[in-house]
C-alpha cells in the first residue's frame, strides 16, 4: 500500500504531498540506476500513478496542468517501446491459437525486427525526458502551495474522474453496438486507471471495502488495457506497406481472428464496468468521505 494515507499524515495534504514525492523519488530511482537497465513497465508505472494522483489536485496545485502534460509526454516517449513489448506477446499468442504460426513468420519478422531498431535509438531519449520531467516535478512538490483545501480537492477530483469513467462507460456500450470505434475504450482506460490510483491512496480508511472496489476497477483497467492492446497491435500492422503478397494475406487473416477477439474483449470489459461504476459519483464520494472521518478519529 505505498500509495495509501497513512494515519501518521497530519492531514490530507500532508498526505498527498508525502505519496507523490515518495512516487516521484521511486521513479528517478528506477530510472537513474547503474547495475541494471530500466524497464519500460517500471518507468511507465510512475507516470501513470503521478498523474492518477495529480489529478485529485486540480485546479489547487499551481502548474498542475504543465506537469500532467510533462508526465503524458514523457510517458508517450517511453510508449513504442512498451508496444512492441506488448505486441510481440500478443501476436505469438494469436497466430499460435490460429495453429499455423510459421504462415505469419515473414509477417512478425518484418514488422518486428523494423520496429526493434527504432525503438532502439528512440529508447535513450525517452529516458533523458522522463528524468528531466520527474526532476522539475520533485523541486515543484518542495514547495506544494495549495489554492484550497487538500481535502476539498481530493474528494472534487475523486468525483471527477469516477463520473467521466461512467460517461466514456455509456459511450463505449454505444460504440460496441455501433461501429465499434476504439476512442471510448481508450479514454475510459485512462480515467478507470486513474481512479484505480485514487482508491488506492485511500486503501486504509475501510480495508475490506476499498479492497473490493480497487479489485474490480483493477480487473476493469486490465481488460480495457488488453483491448487497447489489440487496437495499437492493429493500427501498426495496417500502417506496415513494405509488405510482400503473402505478408498481406496473412495480415488480413489476421486481423479477422484480431477483430473477433477484440469484440469478446469489449464485452467482457463492459461487463466488468457495470459492477465497477456502478455506484452514483456522489454517493461513492459521500461514503469515502465518511470512513475518512471515522478512520481519522479512529
Amino acid at each position: 500500500m505505498s500509495l495509501a494515507a497513512s494515519k501518521s499524515d497530519k492531514s490530507a495534504k500532508a498526505a498527498l504531498q508525502r505519496v507523490l514525492s515518495e512516487c516521484v523519488q521511486k521513479g528517478l530511482a528506477e530510472a537513474q540506476r547503474t547495475d541494471a537497465i530500466p524497464t519500460v513497465h517500471e518507468l511507465r508505472k510512475r507516470t501513470k500513478e503521478v498523474r492518477g494522483l495529480l489529478r485529485l489536485l486540480h485546479p489547487g496545485l499551481a502548474g498542475a496542468k504543465s506537469l500532467d502534460h510533462c508526465l503524458r509526454d514523457a510517458s508517450r516517449g517511453l510508449s513504442e517501446t512498451r508496444d512492441l513489448e506488448v505486441m510481440s506477446v500478443q501476436f505469438d499468442a494469436l497466430t499460435a491459437k490460429l495453429r499455423d504460426p510459421n504462415r505469419f513468420a515473414g509477417l512478425r519478422w518484418q514488422i518486428f525486427d523494423e520496429f526493434a531498431n527504432r525503438c532502439h535509438f528512440e529508447h535513450v531519449d525517452a529516458l533523458t525526458e522522463y528524468i528531466s520531467c520527474f526532476q522539475d516535478i520533485e523541486r515543484e512538490f518542495e514547495e506544494f502551495a495549495l489554492d484550497g483545501k487538500a481535502s476539498h480537492l481530493l474528494w472534487n477530483g475523486i468525483f471527477s474522474t469516477y463520473r467521466k469513467a461512467q460517461g466514456l462507460h455509456v459511450q463505449a456500450e454505444a460504440s460496441l453496438a455501433g461501429d465499434f470505434d476504439a476512442t471510448p475504450f481508450h479514454e475510459m482506460r485512462k480515467r478507470v486507471k486513474h481512479h484505480w490510483y485514487q482508491a488506492r491512496f485511500l486503501a486504509r480508511i475501510r480495508p475490506k471495502k476499498m479492497a473490493l472496489h480497487i479489485k474490480r476497477i483493477d480487473d476493469l483497467g486490465e481488460a480495457l488495457g488488453d483491448h487497447n492492446d489489440f487496437d495499437v497491435l492493429m493500427e501498426f500492422l495496417d500502417s506496415c506497406d513494405a509488405l510482400s503478397r503473402e505478408d498481406i494475406e496473412a495480415r488480413e487473416i489476421f486481423r479477422g481472428h484480431l477483430m473477433a477477439r477484440r469484440r469478446k474483449l469489449a464485452t467482457y470489459a463492459l461487463k466488468l464496468a457495470d459492477k465497477a461504476l456502478a455506484r452514483p459519483p456522489e454517493k461513492l464520494v459521500a461514503t469515502w468521505q465518511d470512513w475518512w472521518r471515522d478512520w481519522r478519529k479512529g
